[in-house]
């Protein structure tokens, strides 16, 4: 994966169309959640590269700029083999993942060579794909494209299991994204995330949760009150780890760039 132009000579050309991965308002949680833990160094950092921006302003550029760079489409996920127990960087395809990507981006956002625009860019990336990497149905099966394939219906809304997981689902509890990031900050000890793990652990977790939760459905059918009621909470899940761990990637980037 080659390294791509700076950001802030793009936007102004962007024309705004529906996001992906967690859609606009989960990936604008997962930075929020990021945002409330960075230390000063990774405050002064992002501002330094950013502006007076926050993580949630660039959380969809990655999305946005598809029409404009469609070779970076296939970096917002991740189709495995199947049947493995742990996700690598091997896997990827030679046209990159949400795995490479995150480790390709984190190492020019460390590099200290690296020019302020490169690392402006990787942080951009950074801000989106620590979010998709934790969305189960974008580290799963190639076979149904990740699950845009089969059809469900969520709430009397027809949909497909792939869009269920980036945003119909958990919009079912008619949360405004602000009122989601408040409650899980109010209980984000409860979930002990992990922030050590590395992207490749972080992959495999979300495809644990796609195989052996997420393709529990009858395709063509009304995913049921059960089936809702066990996906919220894994979905809860994921953004707070999407938000512990981007803070976590940062605060240990920018200490090392600031040594």
């Amino acid at each position: 994966m080659r390294r791509p132009h700076a950001p802030l000579l793009l936007l102004a050309c962007v024309v705004a169309f529906p996001a992906w991965g967690w859609g606009s308002d989960g990936h604008l949680i997962i930075a929020e959640i990021a945002e409330n833990r960075l230390t000063p160094a990774a405050q002064a950092g992002v501002a330094d590269l950013i502006g007076d921006q926050s993580l949630g302003d660039i959380s969809t550029w990655a999305d946005q700029i598809r029409r404009q760079r469609p070779e970076t489409r296939p970096w917002h996920y991740l189709n495995p083999p199947l049947g493995v127990d742990q996700v690598l960087l091997e896997h990827s395809p030679p046209e990159g993942s949400v795995l490479s990507c995150v480790v390709e981006q984190t190492a020019i956002l460390r590099d200290a060579e690296a020019t302020h625009a490169e690392r402006s860019e990787a942080l951009y990336w950074l801000a989106h794909m620590v979010g998709d990497i934790h969305c189960p149905m974008h580290v799963s099966k190639a076979e149904d494209r990740g699950g845009n394939d089969i059809d469900v219906i969520v709430a009397g809304t027809e949909t497909n299991l792939h869009r269920a997981w980036d945003g119909t689902i958990w919009r079912v509890r008619g949360e405004t994204w602000q009122e989601t990031a408040d409650r899980l900050e109010s209980s984000i000890d409860e979930f002990e995330i992990d922030a050590t793990m590395n992207p490749e652990d972080w992959a495999t977790e979300t495809y644990r949760y796609a195989i052996d939760y997420g393709y529990n459905v009858t395709p063509g059918t009304e995913l049921g009150e059960d089936y809702i009621e066990q996906a919220l909470p894994i979905i809860d899940r994921q953004f707070v780890a999407g938000g512990v761990r981007l803070a976590a990637l940062l605060n240990e980037a920018f200490a090392e760039t600031n040594e």
